[in-house]
């Protein structure tokens, strides 16, 4: 296969820019000068206004984690409050129900021998 054959062109050298007049360095400078003092005064504010920024942030997520603290704790002493009430309600019932039993058990000894003195002899 044959391949195309390629021109080169002759490459072309841009000419310098002519320098300037004993003035224009003086301008040119000067320029440069205001134009690094407005950048260097925009990066300060922009600096300053970041700061402030995160400083605003840092204070809002302290003043979250405070309220989420104090949630915490009221949910903490909600939570003991219903475990106190509820261990208070267990020994209440408890105790009940042995008051009942130790009536019950009282009852039955006192029936037999109520028994005992009826029919003369004990049971085994």
């Amino acid at each position: 296969m044959r391949q195309p054959q390629v021109t080169r062109r002759p490459i072309r050298r841009r000419k310098a820019p002519p320098t300037p007049s004993a003035a224009g360095p003086t301008d040119e400078v000067r320029d440069l000068r205001a134009g690094i003092a407005a950048l260097r005064d925009e990066l300060e504010r922009s600096r300053a206004m970041e700061s402030e920024r995160i400083q605003k942030a840092a204070a809002a997520a302290q003043a979250e984690i405070v309220s989420l603290r104090e949630t915490v704790s009221a949910l903490r002493d909600e939570m003991d409050g219903h475990v106190q009430r509820g261990g208070e309600e267990r020994d209440r019932r408890e105790s009940g129900w042995q008051g009942r039993l130790t009536e019950a058990q009282n009852t039955i000894v006192a029936l037999r021998e109520r028994l005992e003195e009826l029919h003369g002899t004990p049971r085994a």
